[in-house]
């Protein structure tokens, strides 16, 4: 990919749409420093982001995988969500707390207790996402959000979202990424236009 070029204003949502082997996953996994790119900068809050602290970049924007295995780490689905917090030092109790609000958000509490490996595609998709509300980033990154979920939790995603969303603002410019320290931005990849419809403010295709 080269000179990509667009700008996620506060509250707003956008697209990337495209076939199959565009690039929207690649594009999408430089936001957060999952890949460094081979030229320009990455700038998250006004850091500059290099190999030294791509951490900063992890915790400014979540990303929502679309192959959901890879996120899911813990023997529990609590335990999953409450990984990463647990991580920055939050303490157990109000980790826990923390994790069981964002369970409640995606309509999963009922597998608090469940074994992650043994979780449907779709409910594996839930967790991910749990994972990442908990953590309160300024951005979201979803690929391919509504893949794997059924009927019922495909329409009430995008209600989730908008409870999420408040203020945020982020600009991509040239492998550049500037996300100011407000929540709610959201940025997803889908192959899929009428998915988009369903989240998006504005689409890029």
């Amino acid at each position: 990919m080269h000179d990509v070029e667009f700008e996620v204003f506060p509250n707003e949502v956008v697209a990337l749409v495209g076939g199959n082997g565009a690039g929207k996953s690649t594009l999408l996994e430089h936001l957060n420093a999952t890949l460094v790119p081979d030229e320009g900068e990455l700038i998250v809050g006004g850091t500059l982001i290099s190999e030294d602290n791509k951490a900063h970049a992890r915790k400014e924007v979540g990303f929502v995988f679309q192959d959901a295995d890879t996120q899911l780490v813990a023997p529990t689905v609590l335990d999953d969500v409450m990984f990463g917090l647990r991580n920055y030092g939050v303490p157990t109790d109000e980790a826990k707390d923390r994790a069981r609000k964002a369970l409640a958000m995606v309509n999963a509490t009922h597998l608090e207790e469940r074994i992650p490996h043994y979780l449907s595609g779709g409910e594996k998709r839930l967790v991910g996402l749990a994972g990442v509300l908990v953590l309160n980033p300024s951005v979201v990154v979803l690929d391919e959000p509504l893949a794997g979920l059924d009927p019922e939790r495909s329409h009430w995603s995008p209600t989730a979202f908008e409870r999420f969303m408040t203020t945020a603002s982020a600009s991509f410019s040239r492998h550049i990424c500037r996300s100011k320290r407000k929540r709610g931005s959201m940025v997803t990849a889908t192959t899929d236009n009428p998915t988009a419809a369903l989240f998006i403010v504005r689409s890029l295709a």
